[in-house]
């Protein structure tokens, strides 16, 4: 039986590495989990933990820092536009004097309208508006 010192790190810092040097082509953290279970792949890659380490409540994979990098090695090759994406960003007309839930659009970024303050709901002609506390006794 032999025994080697590997550098490992957590299903959270494989996840960000992951994301970092491939980008967001999926949920890394449910990737890692459901490749446990032989449920996916990345163009047939998988990349598995080397063992399980207790973390104080219970036992949690870890992986070696030389399988993520060789994993992510292979899915560049596979996979070449993997990488690094530009965050985008879009330009609102945002009203900052009303409540940030108030300042709707839709995806071309365009001001969606404001609904009423009586809802649809309770405009209906045969249910009763809404009662205030001290009126209902």
């Amino acid at each position: 039986m032999t025994t080697t010192i590997v550098q490992t790190i957590s299903v959270a810092d494989a996840a960000f590495m992951l994301h970092v040097y491939l980008g967001p082509i999926r949920s890394w953290t449910d990737f890692l989990t459901d490749n446990i279970r032989g449920r996916q792949s990345v163009a047939g890659h998988m990349l598995l933990p080397c063992a399980r380490r207790h973390d104080g409540k219970s036992y949690r994979p870890v992986y070696a820092i030389s399988d993520v990098r060789a994993f992510i090695e292979k899915v560049r090759k596979a996979i070449p536009s993997a990488g690094k994406t530009p965050i985008k960003t879009t330009a609102l007309a945002i009203d900052s004097g009303v409540h940030w839930r108030v300042n709707r659009f839709d995806r071309d970024g365009a001001s969606v309208a404001r609904r009423s303050c009586i809802s649809a709901r309770y405009a209906h002609p045969f249910r009763r508006p809404i009662s205030h506390w001290n009126n209902q006794f």
